[in-house]
């Protein structure tokens, strides 16, 4: 049994470093072709980002992390200072209160809060009684993700874990697929409480990228960092990271919180810029 669970765990690690090789390489320029098709298969509108030509892009790799143009960008001033911005592209997935330290993965799929953050029962005190909202990346989407409100960076923690797919079918049926797989959690201090904001590995998805920490490698690793005395601020709609390809985005906020979640609907498509939820004014 431990040489089959043994091998499983290299096809994984062989699986991703392949797909990673193939991301950055060029191929003799055929990854012009592959983005074109994607494109017109996904309907992407490359006027959206800073490189409008397929011919800008230098690899796979490249394109899943371009870049919005700073018309998209500056979208954010239309909102107003009571509402949060969507943190990424996407879909909407499961949201509502955080009860008895459980979320939704899905309708009947639970996960605990004190799995989620690696056992750290210190950074979960608080959220009991908070929301969530979960936010799936398509491989074709925007991967990059950003601040919903200004804060202030005060932990992050690593949890090594599996590639699986984070796919419509996997989060209904695989209770284990959040808490298992490699996942970045980053937490932020605001002005109405704690919030945190979480990067979801996904199949061929292990490049996880920071503003401030650049490519988290931790050799895997489960790794708790404290940012508290590094004074670092992220306003609104600031970049914060990104993966390559499809993920998830998981994002939590503390019993503090007063917010209306009435305009998210679940199966909503949403982009960045988007008005996220609303602070209920006391």
């Amino acid at each position: 049994m431990k040489g089959y669970v043994d091998f499983l765990s290299l096809l994984r690690t062989n699986l991703f470093k392949i797909g990673k090789r193939m991301s950055e390489a060029s191929f003799f320029n055929a990854h012009y072709i592959f983005i074109f098709i994607l494109c017109k298969a996904k309907s992407i509108d490359l006027s959206r980002y800073q490189k409008k030509n397929i011919k800008d892009y230098s690899s796979f790799q490249d394109f899943f992390c371009r870049e919005l143009s700073e018309e998209i960008k500056n979208k954010i001033n239309l909102l107003n200072s009571t509402e949060l911005c969507m943190p990424c592209d996407g879909r909407m997935g499961a949201h509502g209160e955080i009860k008895e330290n459980t979320l939704l993965q899905a309708k009947g799929v639970e996960y605990s809060i004190f799995r989620l953050f690696g056992f750290n029962n210190e950074m979960t005190q608080g959220y009991n009684g908070g929301r969530f909202a979960n936010i799936y990346l398509a491989p074709e989407d925007y991967h990059r993700v950003h601040m919903p409100f200004d804060g202030f960076l005060i932990n992050t923690i690593y949890c090594p874990g599996d590639f699986k797919s984070v796919r419509e079918k996997n989060v209904k049926n695989d209770k284990e697929l959040y808490v298992g797989n490699e996942r970045l959690i980053c937490e932020f201090m605001t002005e109405h409480g704690r919030m945190s904001v979480i990067f979801v590995g996904a199949f061929m998805v292990g490049g996880i990228v920071t503003t401030w920490g650049g490519k988290v490698n931790y050799n895997r690793l489960y790794t708790h960092e404290s940012f508290y005395n590094d004074c670092l601020f992220y306003k609104k709609g600031e970049e914060i990271g990104y993966f390559t390809m499809g993920s998830t985005v998981i994002v939590l906020f503390d019993s503090c919180w007063d917010l209306d979640f009435s305009s998210v609907n679940q199966g909503d498509r949403v982009e960045f810029s988007d008005a996220f939820v609303t602070v209920m004014k006391k």
